[in-house]
């Protein structure tokens, strides 16, 4: 649970026992928000919501001027509704829309795909050099294995504020299509998840890590 998810989980949890005036505040991804006023506060309430979540945002929202979106770090924002070729968390948003599940996000990047497609769709919010190790990759052999085969990549030019680009070095974005990996180590009941936490520890000089 990210912080401001935490924090509006305990303001929930602290006020909805001690008063009434009970506010609720529709969240991307349907989630809800709700705050009690505590006796004789009476804008105590509105004061949480709007820290958390601000009233520009709620009645843009409603208007259809904005979505709701994740950024890097997992919590839910908005960003201006435009053209999806102009920004890629609206491109993410129509994929979403189309049927497309987010199946794994990280600092640069969102990867999306359809239940029983053998290919997935990157979206790189911001560029690295991912593209560079992916033509290293393929110029030496390791496409299909080492390195993931791409059957596509596009560089689009992002139109809405920096605030949003999220570590980005440039005002680009990418869309790719790729082979969808057989497996994946994010449930920590698989056996490459330990290893996967090892490597860092390892690397360092930690003897027990490389045992």
């Amino acid at each position: 649970m990210n912080w401001k998810a935490k924090q509006r989980h305990l303001a929930e949890m602290r006020w909805k026992k001690r008063g009434h005036n009970e506010i609720i505040v529709p969240l991307p991804k349907v989630r809800v928000l709700k705050v009690c006023n505590p006796p004789g506060a009476k804008n105590f309430a509105h004061d949480v919501v709007e820290m958390f979540f601000p009233k520009k945002d709620v009645k843009a929202l409603a208007l259809g001027q904005v979505i709701g979106v994740v950024d890097r770090w997992g919590t839910e924002t908005t960003v201006p509704k435009i053209s999806p070729f102009k920004c890629p968390f609206n491109f993410i948003h129509k994929l979403e829309k189309r049927g497309y599940k987010v199946l794994g996000r990280g600092a640069y990047s969102t990867v999306l795909g359809k239940e029983g497609s053998s290919r997935v769709i990157k979206v790189s919010r911001s560029l690295d050099d991912w593209i560079d190790y992916i033509q290293w990759g393929a110029a030496n052999g390791y496409a299909g294995n080492f390195v993931p085969r791409v059957y596509s990549w596009k560089r689009h030019e992002r139109t809405e504020k920096n605030e949003h680009a999220e570590w980005c070095r440039t005002n680009d974005w990418s869309v790719a299509v790729v082979e969808r990996m057989a497996d994946t180590c994010s449930n920590h009941k698989h056996d490459m998840s330990l290893l996967y936490n090892l490597y860092y520890p390892a690397c360092s000089g930690n003897i027990m890590a490389k045992l």
